[in-house]
């Protein structure tokens, strides 16, 4: 029984990637993308879920070395601060700060445009995350739209 099912699962897999293939390839993706689905699209449905679990590990431990390297910078920390003093927060606002996503963070704060002057690496490897996840609960909703 097991058996059958996870050969239904990895043969609902393969077409689930194949149709996403043949999108990519109308739609002109880049060569590369491309390659990853075709890869990913012949794994059996336990092999690519092994394979985004090796590949969260390999983020996170990359994410854990590039911060090892980059320490926050001072400018950063205090424009965060400064914005964070200077600006009221809706409870979406709170919400959107808080959900950990980059891009509700990049509408609602901009950290890269020039009053925050994070760079786009540091944005990417969410170096000021929990600074500002930490402002966010502190501060909490000024007004209420």
């Amino acid at each position: 029984m097991i058996e059958e099912d996870e050969i239904t699962r990895t043969r609902k897999h393969r077409e689930e990637f194949e149709s996403r293939v043949t999108q990519l390839k109308e739609l002109g993706a880049p060569q590369i993308i491309i390659d990853e689905e075709i890869m990913i699209s012949q794994m059996t449905h336990r092999g690519y879920e092994n394979y985004k679990a090796q590949r969260k590990k390999e983020a996170k431990e990359e994410r854990k070395n590039w911060i090892k390297n980059n320490p926050m910078r001072k400018e950063v920390v205090e424009n965060i601060f400064t914005w964070f003093d200077n600006t009221e927060l809706s409870e979406g606002d709170k919400d959107g700060l808080l959900c950990g996503c980059g891009m509700c963070l990049g509408i609602i704060m901009d950290p890269c445009g020039y009053h925050i002057g994070m760079t786009k690496e540091e944005f990417e490897y969410d170096l000021y995350r929990d600074l500002i996840k930490g402002l966010a609960e502190k501060k909490g909703p000024t007004i209420d739209l």
